[in-house]
């Protein structure tokens, strides 16, 4: 392993928007870090987010935890059904337990930076309580690179279905389902 590979200087890191769609309370600018440094089980980002702005919507993860480290700025953290305020040299967890929502709301009037760790599980399911969705994300860990084969789609809780849905034959048999009737062993 050479030493290169694993160090990078922030100034060397692209900066990617992520910006939800017109009239949305989400904005940032994040620099990934990890795929950088080549980390295997790590994720890690420096997350810019401006005022009045949160980064992504309150969500909650089944298999990801996730551990954000507040640098510069102030703002609001919800975490469940509590909120409080945070501010520069706060630490904060996030289980990887499908029902604990989060979020980090900017409400200053200046940028809130923040470092963002996640291990990087999948596939992963992920809620989004204030909007009854789910996501899903697998071949790749959330805010992983985009890989050929990956599947990630959202789906609104409403447009439930049942396990049988469309299940019919099995390919190949005709009709209905064969049976293979038993010999008499005597």
């Amino acid at each position: 392993m050479k030493l290169k590979n694993h160090v990078v200087h922030l100034d060397e890191v692209p900066s990617k928007e992520v910006k939800g769609p017109e009239n949305t309370d989400f904005q940032a600018r994040r620099q990934g870090v990890g795929a950088l440094i080549h980390t295997e089980k790590l994720g890690c980002g420096l997350i810019t987010v401006p005022p009045q702005r949160a980064a992504w919507p309150f969500h909650a993860h089944f298999a990801n935890e996730e551990l954000a480290f507040i640098l510069e700025g102030q703002g609001v953290l919800r975490f469940g059904e509590e909120s409080m305020p945070i501010r520069a040299g706060h630490f904060i967890s996030f289980p990887a337990d499908g029902k604990t929502g989060h979020q980090i709301f900017n409400n200053s009037k200046k940028p809130l930076r923040y470092i963002m760790i996640s291990t990087m599980q999948h596939p992963d399911v992920v809620v989004y309580p204030d909007s009854s969705k789910l996501g899903f994300i697998a071949g790749r860990a959330p805010g992983g690179s985009q890989v050929e084969g990956e599947k990630v789609a959202f789906f609104s809780e409403e447009s439930k279905v049942d396990y049988f849905l469309n299940e019919k034959h099995v390919p190949g048999l005709t009709g209905s389902v064969s049976r293979v009737e038993e010999e008499d062993e005597t």
